[in-house]
């Protein structure tokens, strides 16, 4: 559910700020380090790298809202408006990468100065065909942990190896998560599944071991399901099995209701069914 300020927070920077903001992102080449280092400081803004690649400090010298300038607004509360249209800024210039604002200060709470915190994480890149062999082994040595290195999984797939044949459209896709060294530590996507009507199929959601116990299973299922939204489609069908308990606990979490198995599966030893209405 989005921010009550969310609305009220695009509407003011849409059309002003936005235009200015991708024009800096492309004359930096994208690169978040000399954005917040060198390009944001001047003109009332001024920035700074906390961690490179990663955190960011973005401050205005005086409150940018026309409402608290005027003295018609004094909450404090109000900062949060300003912290959504920076995390929408955030989302128009990246939006296959996960933001978090963070209100470190502000003028209405008695500071000189409004300070924002930003956490950059993860990016999500659709799948490209230098991505095959890095999201073949993340699948193989997963099952292979799992004692699911068998047939009938995902691990004797025959296209396994060239995933980015078979993804691609917009009724199917596949994305992977890169670290900040460019590394893939994470994957998922998600195809048609014919049997259900206006139901796609969540596919391949693994993770590198170092990647997993911090919440990113959650972040990347909201992100798939998001694009299956996009994609036109109603539900969300997919099969696992008893060895992997973390993720039927991932799925359930995230409300996934478990059905009897289908007439038709994709991988015939997966012995548990679930599905959710998006």
């Amino acid at each position: 559910m989005k921010d009550k300020y969310y609305e009220q927070a695009v509407a003011c920077v849409k059309d002003t700020v936005l235009p200015a903001q991708i024009k800096l992102y492309k004359s930096c080449g994208g690169d978040f380090d000399k954005i917040y280092g060198e390009a944001m400081n001047g003109n009332g803004y001024f920035g700074k790298v906390i961690e490179a690649g990663h955190i960011y400090e973005l401050g205005y010298e005086k409150c940018t809202c026309s409402k608290v300038q005027s003295g018609q607004i004094t909450d404090p509360d109000q900062c949060n408006c300003s912290r959504q249209s920076i995390l929408y800024i955030l989302n128009c210039l990246e939006p296959n990468s996960i933001f978090e604002v963070e209100i470190m200060e502000s003028i209405l709470r008695g500071a000189e100065h409004c300070r924002f915190k930003i956490t950059k994480s993860m990016r999500f890149r659709e799948l490209l065909e230098t991505h095959n062999a890095a999201v073949a082994a993340l699948v193989r040595d997963n099952l292979k942990k799992y004692k699911l290195d068998i047939p009938g999984t995902a691990y004797f797939d025959e296209g396994l190896d060239r995933l980015s044949d078979q993804y691609g459209n917009d009724g199917c896709k596949y994305y992977v998560i890169e670290d900040d060294h460019g590394q893939v530590i994470g994957g998922i996507g998600f195809a048609r599944f014919e049997p259900m009507e206006d139901t796609a199929e969540l596919q391949k959601l693994y993770l590198k071991d170092s990647a997993k116990g911090v919440g990113l299973g959650y972040e990347m299922i909201d992100f798939i399901e998001e694009r299956m939204r996009e994609a036109g489609y109603k539900a969300s069908y997919l099969e696992t099995h008893d060895n992997l308990q973390a993720a039927i606990h991932i799925y359930e979490k995230m409300g996934y209701k478990e059905i009897e198995r289908p007439k038709e599966v994709g991988h015939s030893t997966m012995n548990r069914f679930f599905r959710k209405e998006l």
